[in-house]
């Protein structure tokens, strides 16, 4: 069989100029996957010339799957006690666990999905380590689960894994940008889940502890059991699909009872690791396994240039080049030490009394029972030494890893002050730092003490959770320094754009617009804007005319025309009427005439100067006398000269008002019938124009004017519930 041979350096970056192949292609690729050079590392691969091929399922072969049968039985792990009493006689314990090449491939190499197969090869052809993966859509997702991973026991510990899925990431373009890719699998061993943290992630060093992941999820880490179970649930692979997820961890219940002991320590040696570059304590995120349990891990990947898979060495302490002392200064007090993580050591003063503690637990041997039902007796006093111990055994319950954890922490200061005092027998060495050397020590110091055990893990539960309180407080002190910073932030760029606001010249409305278009000269006359005046539904009734302000002033009328130009409203309705208000009050109709004086010039002639009589005109027929008839007039009259006693102008006034209603057509018609000019929808009828009590076509206006009506109140010329309404030809007469 032909192989395509690339040859990979894992510097370079892994998306230019490759061309990648899809899930379905059966071609064979074979990969050379070389660190860059280092003169302090050098890359076992190249010694032993090893290369990765990526085998589609549809060409893998008998012999491939008799080689990895092979390489599983005698290399992966052994049955647990367990075993044998739920799987049967031939799960023996302690033996390997056997796989043959048709339940190979019945499990590794599932039906309707495409399967791949990436094999390690050294340079002798010697297979030292494979992978079985299954690729199936969920929805429009693609999911890439690892049904098997392993490597030959005389070539771990060298990135063999790791560069077995970098080479199938690279071949398939696993995390692209244009979709969603999910890599997943479940097994018991830790290091397996590093490996999948390591490539499709941002390795186990990033990874967040329990409880703050169970907080706040971020990305490239695991998917919560929530979004995991109907991944499982469509899994084409057998066993994965019938597993029972365990809520509140990432485990899922494969009743596959292999022996934990390996895993254990792998685990161990991998919290020992975390915790020790930490001050905070740091639980592994993927919680307790349980017999018959396997890890849980889905991530969300996708494809980061910036990512690089270098180690980064965390056994010693350094100092960031921005705290560095500067040539020929002997001050070190501002000197922070910071690990491979970039989190500085700052070790807080406690304020717990741990040799008070460590006392009372030997005084009393009874406190030292871990069952937290027991000594229940005084727990609920704040603060005491019996409430934190009652606290601790709680802890204790609730966090099986609770001694891993904090093996790696370094011990109390106050505990070691009294353990270093001259008056003790054996003192603490100073070379004992750690909770593991301390717990060592103690059992060299107390050796017919029973409780040693039980004493130092309920003084590790109680630092524990003072580390962890020490941690939450200063995540909710950066939380708040960090809202403070935005806030403050925000208030500059508010107040850099107000100051930009005040120093942009500001932009005045232009209140006028050019005659024409072809007039932009800002000097140029302009005419003042006016809005569109209303269209009525009706046309308008002919105008009235004024009203005489004497008997000499009839002749002196206009005579009625057609011709008439409805004029915009130029001011409102409230206004006309303040301005009636305002002349009723100058010109009081109550006083008498001899008292008042006249509106306008009346001119005072003899009798023998009387002019003649003007020659009286027949009006022009308007709408107004089609429908009503011809208009009555009256001849005019003149007076000689204005009468001084009141009952000749009483008379007067009575003879001026029936002119005026002589000369003034009615302000309701005379008949129903529609005018002849006019359509039937248009013309108004008797119904529409009457108005309760005052029968006047125009809502609050009359034709006739009622000076006899007023109201107490100032600026109020009729009753308040009067029938009267005002007269919309006042403020035009006189």
């Amino acid at each position: 069989m032909d192989h395509v041979q690339q040859l990979i350096t894992r510097g370079d970056n892994p998306r230019e100029e490759r061309a990648y192949r899809d899930p379905a292609s059966i071609e064979s690729v074979e990969y050379r996957i070389r660190s860059e050079p280092n003169h302090l590392y050098e890359d076992p691969d190249i010694d032993e010339d090893i290369v990765y091929r990526i085998i589609p399922g549809g060409v893998v072969t008998k012999r491939h799957l008799e080689i990895c049968a092979e390489h599983f039985s005698t290399n992966y792990g052994v049955w647990s006690q367990r075993a044998r009493l739920v799987m049967g006689p031939w799960a023996e314990y302690g033996k390997h666990v056997r796989l043959s090449r048709d339940r190979l491939r019945a499990q590794c190499l599932p039906d309707g999905v495409n399967n791949i197969l990436v094999i390690a090869i050294t340079k002798n052809g010697l297979q030292v380590g494979h992978c079985f993966m299954s690729q199936w859509m969920h929805g429009d997702d693609r999911v890439w689960w690892i049904t098997q991973l392993l490597v030959l026991k005389g070539y771990r510990n060298q990135r063999r894994a790791t560069k077995m899925l970098q080479a199938l990431a690279m071949h398939y373009d696993v995390g692209r940008s244009t979709r969603r890719d999910l890599v997943g699998v479940a097994s018991s061993n830790p290091y397996t889940i590093c490996t999948l943290l390591r490539v499709f992630g941002r390795g186990i060093e990033v990874l967040p502890s329990k409880p703050d992941w169970e907080e706040n999820p971020v990305r490239h880490t695991p998917l919560p059991i929530s979004a995991c179970e109907p991944i499982v649930k469509a899994a084409p692979v057998n066993y994965i699909r019938d597993a029972k997820l365990l809520p509140g961890t990432l485990t899922v219940n494969t009743r596959f009872f292999i022996d934990h002991a390996a895993p254990d320590e792998a685990l161990t040696r991998i919290v020992y690791s975390i915790n020790k570059q930490m001050i905070e304590p740091w639980e592994w995120l993927f919680g307790h396994l349980e017999p018959g349990c396997e890890y849980l891990c889905i991530l969300d990947y996708s494809f980061d240039s910036e990512y690089r898979l270098d180690s980064v060495l965390h056994d010693e302490l350094t100092i960031s080049n921005a705290d560095q002392p500067k040539e020929g200064s002997s001050n070190r007090t501002k000197e922070s030490f910071e690990i491979g993580s970039s989190k500085r050591l700052k070790r807080s003063s406690s304020s717990i009394q741990y040799g008070e503690i460590d006392r009372y637990l030997l005084e009393v041997p009874s406190s030292c029972r871990l069952d937290p039902k027991c000594n229940r007796a005084c727990a609920s006093l704040y603060g005491s030494v019996r409430k934190l111990v009652f606290e601790a055994k709680g802890l204790i319950a609730t966090t099986p890893m609770l001694s891993i954890i904090m093996s790696a922490k370094q011990i109390p200061d106050d505990l070691r002050r009294v353990y270093q005092s001259v008056d003790f027998c054996f003192p603490l060495p100073e070379q004992v730092r750690t909770w593991a050397d301390f717990t060592e020590y103690a059992y060299g110091v107390f050796e017919e003490d029973t409780n040693v055990a039980a004493r130092m893990l309920i003084l590790q539960a109680i630092h524990f959770q003072e580390l962890r309180d020490n941690h939450e407080s200063s995540q909710r002190a950066r939380v708040t320094e960090s809202l403070e910073l935005a806030k403050l932030k925000r208030m500059r760029e508010k107040g850099q754009s107000a100051k930009r606001v005040r120093q942009k010249p500001t932009i005045q409305r232009q209140r006028f617009t050019a005659n024409t278009s072809r007039d932009k000269d800002n000097a140029l006359s302009a005419k003042p804007r006016e809005k569109p005046g209303l269209t009525p539904m009706v046309p308008p009734r002919k105008p009235l005319a004024p009203k005489p302000q004497g008997p000499s002033k009839i002749a002196e009328m206009p005579a009625k025309t057609d011709a008439y130009t409805t004029k915009p409203r130029t001011t409102s309705m409230l206004s006309s009427i303040g301005n009636s208000f305002r002349k009723l009050r100058v010109s009081n109709p109550r006083r008498s005439l001899s008292e008042s004086k006249p509106r306008g010039s009346i001119p005072t002639t003899n009798a023998s100067n009387d002019t003649p009589a003007p020659t009286e005109q027949t009006p022009p027929q308007t709408p107004l006398s089609r429908s009503f008839g011809p208009i009555p007039r009256t001849a005019p009259i003149r007076i000689s000269a204005v009468p001084k006693d009141p009952f000749s102008a009483k008379v007067i006034r009575r003879y001026e008002h029936e002119a005026h209603a002589a000369i003034t057509p009615p302000a309701t018609p005379l008949s129903s019938q529609p005018q002849a000019d006019l359509p039937r929808y248009m013309a108004p009828t008797m119904s529409s124009m009457q108005r309760y009590k005052t029968h006047s076509p125009e809502l609050f206006y009359s034709d006739e004017s009622d000076d006899g009506s007023r109201s107490s109140v100032s600026g109020r010329p009729c009753l308040k519930n009067s029938g009267k309404v005002l007269d919309r030809t006042w403020a035009k007469r006189g």
